[in-house]
């Protein structure tokens, strides 16, 4: 059974990081609602390593979702994936959370598509990756990658805010409600 209180709920953002969050939102988006996406590839591993985690889901009981029609559309993270989580709302731009693995060109393609990317140099390191996790907490629409512990999280914290993830992470955001979610493709044990 899920912890209670759901430790998320808990979660609060630093007053600085906070505001920088709504600068960002407001500069990208004008304070309109927006969508996000989490583009994480694994050092250009994550095929593979979709391959992996399908076979540990699968020994933990998860069951497993297709490699060719979820896992790798997942991996690649192209507009065709993402839009068919709610098509209509990603005419507006959308805001991108990125590990900087991706190509340039993969870049540069979803931010002719309307992708926002944030950057700064005085949120560098840790504290921009909590400034697009909470970017991506605040969006109408968040797209994460379920290979993802950073993508997990979020959905976590959406949860415990009452706001929903994409089907593409609900099956196992629901399995683990209120507390991080382990790695399944290390050795893990659970005890639930």
């Amino acid at each position: 059974a899920p912890h209670r209180p759901c430790m998320y709920a808990f979660l609060r953002l630093q007053p600085r990081l906070g505001a920088e969050v709504q600068r960002f939102a407001q500069r990208a988006f004008g304070g309109k609602p927006y969508n996000a996406i989490h583009v994480r590839e694994f050092e250009n591993k994550c095929a593979d390593f979709g391959r992996r985690h399908a076979r540990a889901r699968a020994l933990h009981g998860l069951g497993v979702r297709g490699f060719v029609t979820q896992v790798l559309p997942m991996c690649v993270m192209d507009k065709s994936y993402f839009r068919q989580f709610d098509n209509a709302s990603w005419s507006q731009p959308y805001f991108v959370a990125s590990d900087r693995q991706s190509s340039n060109l993969k870049l540069a393609t979803l931010a002719q598509d309307g992708g926002r990317f944030y950057r700064s140099s005085e949120f560098a390191s840790e504290e921009g990756m909590l400034v697009e996790f909470w970017l991506c907490v605040g969006a109408r629409v968040f797209v994460g990658n379920a290979f993802s512990t950073m993508s997990l999280n979020i959905c976590g914290v959406r949860s415990a805010l009452g706001k929903p993830c994409a089907a593409n992470m609900q099956y196992i955001a629901a399995k683990f409600p209120c507390f991080p979610h382990p790695d399944f493709d290390k050795i893990y044990t659970p005890t639930l």
